[in-house]
Parts: structure tokens; sequence; C-alpha cells
């Protein structure tokens, strides 16, 4: 395919198409996919409303400065609260997006035109690299709530109650929760647990053990709903995860600590804690290298550590 027929935004949109169906084929999650597309979507508004641009072959690195520095301007606007650091996050992400875009682009043009060289100068932002976790106080409030969670009537709320057990004690991602069908949860070969098997990036599975004290009720529950090969969180990514940020809200969690992703940076820091070997939180959470758990979460050890010097002075 042409670099430029003529049409700049629907020559645009045809590579977007194509760059989008490319990342199907290579199993990404719905909710990668979905960062993509918006991300994309957002980057094809603005090239429609520029007028210095006609075709793709013309793009250049101020254009693409100009795109990120008004993409974090808009973030900083929607965000006041932590926004430095979030629209930091936010714009690597960007980064990150677009010049895979142009790099697929690059990749599979007729006229061999190579864009990548733009991305040369422009460099990812610095960015707060505290992973984020819940205090000891705010655990035990958490706990608290799990426990709450459980007392409830409504077939609905039980459910929930289900998907935030999970999310505490097995840190999945949210994609990983939610492609969980009844058949995946099995007994362990030690009688009291349960393995749950889900499906990472990657379409990678691995296996997480979780004890059956704590979901074996509500499981119970929720399985008289369900056929085996019924997902049990039949709900969407953004339903998922305004009941997770509802649930912190019971539990009085501070309002910079909301969303998902935080249960799985809890698990991993408390596993951390307890000197569990690398490997293990590494195959817990699914990443395919260990240099990623390690360059996360040695941060947390050290800073331990620091705490707890610091209290002999």
């Amino acid at each position: 395919m042409k670099v430029d027929s003529g049409n700049f935004i629907k020559d645009l949109e045809q590579w977007q198409k194509l760059f989008l169906d490319n990342l199907k084929i290579k199993n990404k999650s719905i909710h990668t996919l979905r960062s993509f597309k918006k991300m994309t979507d957002d980057f094809i508004e603005f090239c429609r409303s520029q007028d210095e641009i006609e075709k793709i072959s013309d793009f250049n690195r101020i254009f693409l400065n100009l795109f990120l520095m008004e993409t974090k301007e808009s973030i900083l606007k929607r965000k006041p609260r932590n926004a430095k650091n979030v629209s930091n996050w936010t714009i690597n992400s960007y980064i990150a997006t677009i010049r895979a875009f142009l790099g697929f682009i690059s990749d599979n043009n007729e006229e061999m035109i190579d864009l990548i060289p733009l991305f040369r100068k422009i460099k990812r932002l610095s960015v707060q690299t505290e992973v984020p976790r819940f205090t000891p106080e705010e655990n035990m409030r958490i706990l608290s709530g799990l426990a709450r969670e459980k007392k409830s009537k409504s077939l609905r709320k039980l459910r929930n109650a289900l998907a935030f057990h999970i999310l505490y004690y097995c840190g999945l991602r949210a994609s990983e929760l939610l492609g969980i069908k009844l058949k995946d949860i099995t007994e362990a070969s030690k009688r009291e647990f349960y393995n749950i098997k889900v499906v990472g990036k990657g379409s990678k599975e691995r296996i997480i053990p979780i004890k059956k004290e704590i979901i074996e009720d509500l499981l119970r529950v929720v399985a008289r709903y369900c056929s085996p090969e019924d997902r049990v969180f039949n709900i969407a990514y953004e339903t998922l995860y305004r009941n997770t940020n509802a649930f912190l809200k019971r539990c009085s969690i501070d309002k910079t600590k909301r969303g998902n992703h935080i249960f799985r940076h809890n698990l991993a820091t408390l596993l951390v804690q307890k000197n569990t070997n690398m490997q293990i939180i590494q195959d817990i959470l699914g990443h395919s290298n260990i240099a990623t758990t390690a360059r996360f979460y040695s941060r947390v050890a050290e800073k331990d550590k620091i705490d707890a010097l610091e209290k002999l002075v």
C-alpha cells in the first residue's frame, strides 16, 4: 500500500485499520487494543485540525512535538490532581503508540518511506518511580471491606465481591479477570487451594493458586448461574473499573489510589516484603521478562529498608 493516495485523513484512517487489525492478529488484549485505538484516534483528529501537513510523508518532528504538547495540556486541564505525573505517564504512552503506528506504516508501505527517525530526539518524560500500593492501614480496611462485601444478598454484589477477592489475592490484570470462565477455576493438587487458569498478554496461559476459604462461598453462589463455558464476570472493562473504584471508596482509600491495577502492584509489594523469590513473583504476575519485575519492585524493597533504618535514628 502507498503511504499517500491524495486524501490525508482517509489515508491515516486506512493505515490505522491495518495497524489495529495487525495488533488483533498478534492477540493483543482488548484493553491494549482500546488504548491504541483511542490514542491513534486522537492523533488523527489532531491531524484533521492542522493545516501545516497535507500528507503522511510530510510528517516532521515539530509536528509530532506539537501534538504531544497539546495532548499534555489537555490532560493537565482534565486531571489537576497529581496531574504532572499522570500526564507524563500518559504522554509516554502516546509516544510509544504513535511510534508503533508510524513504524507500522514505515514497515509496510510500497515506497519504503521511513518515519521512525522522527522519534530519535523525542524523549520519554520522567515520571514518579514509586510503585503505587496500599499502606498497612489501607490493607486492613480493604480486608474488612472484603468481609463486608461477602454478606450481601444480591447476586450482582456477590459476583463483584468475588472479583475484588481475586484481584486482591491474585494480582490479575483486568483483561485476565474478565476472561475467566467457570471451567478455569479447578481444584488444585493441594486440596485447600483452587487453581485459576488465566490468559495473559500474548495469549500466554498461567495458573494462579488461591486458598479455597477465600472465595469458596462466593464461587458456590455464582456458579449456580454459570455453565462451565460461561465467563464468570460477564461485564465490560469500564463497569469493572467503576465497581472497583466504588469499593475502594467504601473502604476509605485515598482518591489517588484507584483502578484495578493497584491491586496488582499491592500484591507484588506484599510478596516482596515477605522476601518472596523474584522468579515466583514474575510467574504470578505473568511478566514475560524478570527484568520488568525486578525494575519495579526492587525499588519497593529499597524504600522499605530505608524506612526501617530511619526509625532507628
